[in-house]
């Protein structure tokens, strides 16, 4: 699959704006939280603060390097009280590259980014015992996270899974295995694009292929929301990649996200 410029920018917008929506539902459950969308031109910044883990700026590599723009990014985000990051495409322009570097940008970690085209659903048997479906309440939503991710069970980390939850417009799934809730996995839809994302399952039911079929359920869900792409991230060589793969996605390309030291 081909990736031109201007799927890239609209992989780009989707997802920066998929990851803003977090931002945009904690300012709405905590007003005083400081939580924001900022415009930066043809990009963004967005940030929860210093206690999540979604604070950056995007969406800036596609046109000419602009400094102001930057540093307006740069100011808000220090506001937040987190670092100066920023992810980049490698389909953007290398001069942004440049300028991102003359700053004191340095490269912290990459993250591959997989799409494949939205096509009927071919029929799969689950795995034994297992259903899938919307999670009950926002109980048995932090618990299958919290078993699926491993947490600690703190405040912070429950009120992440409820803005996971409460995201507008967002597909939030649970696995259950004999009724409980072992595995989750999320999807938002924009611009024709389905975004998963949220997916882990709990130690003890691993490699019994609930992470596919959790997967198959929201590909199933993109095709009858009229989806034409899917798109997936995950860290490069990871086993989470390999599963990817083997469900038809193919490595659009590999982002960069870069930081600026304190």
């Amino acid at each position: 699959m081909v990736i031109d410029l201007e799927l890239a920018r609209r992989l780009e917008r989707v997802d920066a704006l998929n990851s803003a929506d977090y931002a945009l539902t904690l300012a709405r459950l905590e007003p005083g939280s400081r939580a924001a969308l900022v415009p930066l031109g043809p990009g963004y910044a967005f940030g929860m603060g210093p206690d999540y883990p979604i604070n950056k700026m995007a969406c800036l590599e596609f046109t000419e390097p602009d400094e102001a723009l930057l540093e307006q990014g740069e100011a808000f985000l220090a506001e937040l009280g987190v670092p100066a990051r920023i992810s980049f495409c490698p389909l953007g322009r290398s001069a942004v590259l440049e300028l991102l570097a003359r700053r004191g940008y340095q490269p912290r970690h990459f993250i591959n980014l997989y799409v494949r085209r939205v096509e009927p659903p071919a029929e799969a048997p689950l795995p034994r015992g297992l259903e899938i479906g919307p999670p009950r309440d926002l109980e048995e939503w932090l618990a299958a996270s919290r078993a699926a991710w491993e947490l600690r069970g703190t405040l912070q980390e429950a009120r992440f899974g409820q803005v996971a939850l409460e995201r507008p417009e967002a597909v939030s799934l649970v696995g259950r295995v004999e009724g409980q809730a072992v595995a989750v996995g999320a999807m938002r839809v924009r611009e024709g694009i389905a975004f998963l994302n949220g997916a882990a399952t709990a130690p003890a039911h691993r490699g019994r292929g609930i992470q596919a079929a959790l997967l198959r359920e929201r590909l199933r869900r993109a095709w009858e929301g009229g989806c034409e792409y899917a798109a997936i991230s995950a860290t490069p060589g990871s086993t989470s990649a390999r599963n990817i793969e083997r469900q038809g996605f193919r490595l659009a390309y590999t982002r960069l996200s870069l930081e600026k030291p304190r």
